[in-house]
């Protein structure tokens, strides 16, 4: 929980600064948030269906990009295998982020975090269930202008339930 605590605390000192950058109009604003908005939902989709996959599907595959998993550094393919491990046994999953805050801190970089719940119904009859948290940094390619996830982070505040 510190560490979430002083990850927001720099993103909040970071945001304060007046950077030389050309911020978005009101009318950009919103069409970004629409865009990421989107993004995250097909994201969100992918976890829901037990998609490796596409819940990966806007990491990068860069080989500067780090993808940590508890503890272990991963290839974002690697990852992908370890999650298509996990899924495995996953029917599928209902998840509720709440309702997002999302701020727009450049044209070209976006940082969304939610609170919700979820449940996740096994393939084997039973279910876990309980509280969850995303924070996303979305970040537009410049030579693409595509989106990708330069940040994402998930974690589960309370105790998991399961049956």
């Amino acid at each position: 929980m510190a560490r979430i605590t002083y990850f927001f605390a720099v993103l909040t000192v970071l945001s304060s600064c007046q950077l030389r950058v050309r911020q978005p109009t009101p009318e950009e604003r919103v069409q970004i948030e629409s865009e990421i908005m989107a993004l995250t939902n097909e994201v969100l989709a992918s976890a829901e269906r037990a998609d490796a996959l596409g819940l990966f599907k806007y990491h990068s595959n860069d080989t500067e990009f780090v993808h940590i998993h508890n503890g272990a550094r991963f290839t974002r393919g690697e990852l992908v295998t370890n999650y298509q491990g996990v899924y495995s046994g996953v029917e599928k999953q209902e998840i509720d982020i709440g309702q997002p805050v999302i701020n727009v801190l450049s044209k070209d970089v976006v940082l969304v975090a939610s609170q919700g719940t979820f449940k996740t119904y096994l393939k084997s009859g039973g279910t876990l269930s309980g509280d969850i948290a995303w924070t996303y940094v979305w970040e537009r390619e410049r030579t693409s202008d595509a989106w990708r996830l330069l940040h994402a982070h998930q974690s589960f505040p309370g105790p998991i339930g399961s049956n």
